[in-house]
């Protein structure tokens, strides 16, 4: 029985993410410390419909001000991982980073043991 081109895809689609996390993501987020990693995973959790995150939201939800996470937020942008979407407001810049920074991959772990959230 023939798959369709849908399946195809289906069938890929993990091996591909997987490969373009090791190659891509990983290496994009080795050398960021334990702040700027908390930083992707709670605006990955606070992402809207459009993939649009609130910068005082991300801030309430790591126990920071707005002010506090502006070195921060300005080395993701400056890094080229997440970019501004208007006042107050930011989103992925890579493809796939969300989803990524909502996990807690085991190499991200072996890079940075206990760092992937601020405790």
């Amino acid at each position: 029985m023939a798959l369709e081109p849908t399946q195809h895809v289906d069938a890929i689609a993990e091996r591909v993410y997987e490969t373009y996390r090791s190659d891509v993501l990983v290496p994009s987020i080795r050398r960021l410390g334990s702040e700027a990693r908390a930083y992707l995973a709670a605006m990955a959790g606070l992402l809207d419909e459009g993939g649009v995150g609130v910068t005082s939201d991300v801030a309430a939800a790591l126990g920071k001000t707005t002010t506090q996470l502006s070195s921060c937020r300005q080395r993701l942008i400056s890094r080229r991982l997440i970019r501004l979407d208007g006042y107050g407001k930011v989103r992925f810049a890579l493809p796939y980073l969300s989803r990524f920074a909502s996990e807690k991959p085991a190499d991200v772990e072996r890079l940075a043991p206990g760092e992937w959230k601020i405790r």
